[in-house]
């Protein structure tokens, strides 16, 4: 839950203090902001501002108060926000300090706030994130005495802590202005409009960057001198971190003009209306295609087609220019006439900070993700007779926990509910139990889809398919071979065929249609033709031109792509447990399962044949395996399934930044900068449900605060899930992380009276995007 505490000092008491005109002003509009925009509820939002009754009047022990307040309270969630608008000077000994309203000039240091014990108890308080909005060095006109005329003016660089998210209203050696035609502060105005329907800002990422760009921006439009804000953004990867409320967020959706889907027809009943009662679906939401099944009462797994009758779904979404869009088929038939207005292969955007421009205006993949799965979620309304809520979904093996949640909440927009979330490859391994009713036997589940490369070695018989090791790349998909092509083709028509003509998004279009079809083609031909026709040459007028491509020049082109695939299928068998080796995978009688169209590329084929050679492949699903894996799982989960187990496997690991290990306790510093070293809790491909306790020697002086920073294993990958500050009475600490079924991560951490001293949800500390 978010918090926050917010000051505004105008009118000072001591006549040798200059007043503020807006400084109240501002807190009152930043407070509205954050109850409005950020989520804080009243009960959780203090303000402090000279309208305000005396309880709540921005005195030095009404701060102090509040203050001490927060830094008890022991809830390990949300956001904690501080503003201050007001003065602020320096000391003699660098000291910084706040002004609040009764503080007397003569005696200052005596009167005021320092800032580093405004700091310290934001920081004691277990808040996993803290943000300051600080505006403390108010240029002044008239009336009274600025502070900072005879003493020496605040360091802005000493108000933007290590460790803390912080934004103040102008640079070192800088002062701030209010504008009195809008009645506020410049950087109460620029940050009132970032949270605001013009700004939109999400993250502290978008948020410094608008800031940056509006404050001068404001000052220069209404006749001040420039004024540029200063902000330190920490710890590591915190610019993700949403500062909007989930409301917010989908307001800020459902009001982008958008309008409905278009459909010439419906999808056609599969079963007669009201016969199905709140289905659970299976969706695997793909890069290029989708498909969505259920599970029939029946027994068995059935697809669910388009309106266009073919379960294949292009994940492909066109917006017509009044705003209603199309999607599927439809989509991909109307992208030739208005190239600019189509959205493709949003999946891979997930999680980026990338928005489309479409019709002026700024859609966010997550939105475009959630119309695609609206419409799949519509498809299966008009199937089954019957409202459509819940489902259970697959993720990309290599997907960050950022791009999982944002995926999730896509779903959240299409109006469903996840039930529960697997990774690709161990969906599909459930066909496994189909290919092996009994015999136990191992698999090399390989899915290539358009965005995504994933592989899982698993385990099959008796009904139990144990995912035993998973491995996966984000940087592979049949879409980087479509580029390849892509790129040959336009080199060929500029150098061979001497095509002097505009690459217009039309013609972009027709490339990657070719590109496309040149592919599959390869796939059972030694060489083809990619045929692009009436092409607009200056010279020539309309031509048609063929490209000629074989499969020795296909293979030079994707060389990397290869290596890349080949990559990903060794790294999988180095994450087995007891590290069996391939050759002996094999000998024991190793099968490999196709998964996504991608595998069907001739090179892909190549890459696996050399990775396990002589294992037989078995391609009954191939394109929809994932979907029928789903569907079974849905089986199991409505209680339809009794027969089938998935045993599933963690698709990334969790570790701890520590200083040292003396081989029994490892050690952690005060400072972040030492503990470099990695202590695994949970190796990646474990299954899962999974628990793992470690203990930790906090080598700070008591009631130090130590920070633990929670990273993804293989370090390699460079993500910090987040950072938890803990300050624990003396000695060791243990922390605990439990993994359920759900891929829910849990950390638990326990003093040596082994009473909790802080408890975390890792979604909720990873940096949202």
């Amino acid at each position: 839950m978010n918090r926050a505490l917010v000051v505004g000092c105008a009118g000072y008491e001591d006549p040798d203090i200059a007043p503020l005109r807006h400084a109240q002003t501002d807190a009152a509009r930043v407070a509205d902001t954050l109850r409005t925009v950020c989520g804080v509820e009243d009960s959780e939002l203090v303000v402090l501002h000279d309208n305000m009754p005396r309880t709540h009047q921005p005195t030095r022990t009404n701060v102090l108060r509040h203050l001490t307040r927060m830094a008890a309270d022991p809830r390990d969630d949300g956001i904690l926000y501080f503003f201050f608008s007001g003065h602020g000077f320096q000391a003699g000994d660098n000291s910084q300090y706040l002004l609040p309203i009764d503080c007397v000039r003569a005696a200052v240091e005596d009167t005021a706030l320092r800032f580093d014990t405004v700091v310290r108890y934001l920081g004691a308080a277990a808040a996993p994130h803290v943000v300051l909005f600080l505006d403390a060095c108010r240029n002044v006109l008239d009336g009274g005495r600025s502070v900072s005329s005879s003493l020496p003016r605040i360091d802005v660089d000493a108000l933007c802590p290590p460790g803390v998210v912080s934004f103040c209203s102008c640079r070192p050696g800088r002062v701030s202005y209010e504008i009195d035609a809008i009645r506020s502060g410049v950087f109460t105005e620029a940050l009132c409009s970032a949270f605001g329907s013009v700004g939109r800002c999400r993250t502290i990422h978008e948020l410094d960057a608008y800031l940056s760009v509006q404050v001068p921006a404001l000052a220069k439009a209404h006749g001040k001198p420039e004024q540029r804000p200063h902000s330190r953004v920490e710890p590591l990867g915190v610019q993700h971190l949403e500062v909007v409320s989930e409301q917010t967020l989908n307001q800020w959706r459902a009001t982008t003009p958008i309008g409905a889907e278009r459909r010439t027809r419906r999808v056609a009943p599969v079963v007669p209306a009201g016969t199905v009662e709140d289905p659970l679906l299976a969706i695997d939401f793909g890069t290029s295609y989708s498909v969505v099944s259920w599970y029939r009462p029946e027994g068995d797994v059935a697809l669910i087609p388009g309106p266009d009758g073919r379960p294949l779904v292009p994940s492909v979404l066109h917006f017509l220019p009044d705003m209603d869009y199309l999607v599927g088929t439809a989509a991909v038939e109307a992208t030739p006439y208005r190239p600019t207005s189509t959205i493709r292969h949003a999946k891979r955007d997930l999680g980026r900070s990338v928005d489309y421009l479409i019709e002026g205006r700024s859609i966010e993949p997550v939105l475009a993700v959630g119309l695609i799965l609206r419409s799949l979620r519509r498809n299966a309304e008009e199937a089954l007779g019957s409202p459509v809520r819940r489902c259970i979904a697959s993720h990309p093996a290599n997907f960050t926990l950022r791009q999982i949640d944002t995926l999730e909440k896509a779903f959240e927009l299409a109006g469903l509910t996840v039930t529960r979330m697997i990774g690709e490859p161990n969906a599909a391994s459930l066909l496994t139990l189909m290919a092996t009713p009994e015999a136990e036997q191992d698999y090399l589940v390989v899915d290539l889809g358009g965005g995504t490369f994933d592989v899982a070695l698993v385990e099959a018989g008796e009904g139990v398919a144990e995912v035993r090791a998973v491995a996966g790349s984000n940087e592979v998909g049949g879409l980087d071979f479509d580029d390849v092509m892509v790129a040959y083709a336009e080199e060929q028509l500029r150098t061979v065929h001497g095509w002097g003509g505009e690459l217009t998004s039309t013609v972009r279009d027709k490339l990657r249609r070719e590109a496309e079809r040149a592919k599959r083609d390869l796939g059972y031909r030694d060489a083809t033709t990619m045929l692009l026709t009436d092409l607009d040459d200056v010279s020539r007028g309309l031509v048609d031109i063929s490209i000629e491509i074989d499969r020795t020049q296909f293979r030079r082109l994707t060389a990397e792509l290869n290596k890349s695939v080949r990559a990903t299928l060794d790294t999988v068998f180095t994450r087995l447990a007891f590290g069996e080796s391939v050759s002996a995978w094999v000998e024991r009688g190793g099968k490999v399962m196709l998964a996504g169209q991608g595998t069907k590329i001739f090179t892909v084929s190549e890459q696996i044949t050399a990775v396990v050679p002589g294992a037989e492949v078995v391609s009954n699903f191939q394109e929809t395996a994932v979907a029928h894996g789903l569907g079974t799982q849905a089986g199991v989960l409505t209680g339809f399934q009794k027969t089938f187990l998935l045993l599933n496997a963690l698709s990334f690991g969790v570790g701890v930044l520590v200083s040292g290990t003396d081989g029994r306790i490892c050690s952690l510093s005060p400072h972040a900068e030492d503990n470099k070293e990695v202590l695994t809790m949970i190796d990646p491909s474990r299954t899962i449900p999974t628990k793992r306790t470690e203990f930790l020697r906090l080598t700070g002086k008591r009631g130090v605060a130590h920070e633990i920073t929670i990273i993804e294993i293989p370090r390699s990958s460079g993500l910090v899930f987040g950072s938890v500050s803990l300050v624990a009475a003396k000695g060791d600490i243990s922390i605990t992380v439990d993994v359920d079924a759900n891929s829910i991560v849990r950390l638990t951490f326990l003093d040596q009276k082994n009473e909790v001293i802080g408890s975390h949800q890792l979604n909720e500390l990873r940096q949202r995007s």
